[in-house]
């Protein structure tokens, strides 16, 4: 094995694994931090102490709370994407990406309604 050959594959690897934490790792990430904005934007109790009621049943619908929830993972796919590549190293950059979706879908899990937690075997 020539110099040449060991170099490509000591930067191909490391590189491989960023690509692959970017698109799916944070293709991961994006979609359980956006799913725990929806629970926040629809329990507005959380958010909005201080509004009067129809402010409140409008901040509440599902609809403008899975709106809100999709227009902000459209903001957090690219930064997540783009921070992999800035980690210090493709492990690192995968534990950041994976703790915190794991985590994150723990917590929605418990934020599900208790039918459709039954529903999924819970």
């Amino acid at each position: 094995m020539t110099m040449s050959q060991i170099l490509k594959r000591f930067y191909f690897y490391p590189v491989f694994s960023r690509v692959m934490a970017a698109v799916l790792g944070a293709y991961v990430f994006t979609n359980v931090i956006s799913l725990l904005l929806y629970f926040v934007f629809v329990n507005t109790d959380l958010l909005y102490l201080e509004t009067d009621s129809v402010n409140r049943d409008l901040l509440a619908s599902g609809g403008n709370a899975a709106l809100g929830a999709v227009l902000l993972s459209l903001l957090i796919y690219p930064l997540a994407g783009m921070w992999v590549f800035y980690a210090r190293s493709a492990t690192r950059a995968w534990t950041v990406m994976l703790v915190p979706s794991l985590l994150g879908a723990g917590l929605i899990y418990l934020l599900l309604p208790a039918h459709v937690r039954e529903s999924l075997g819970g």
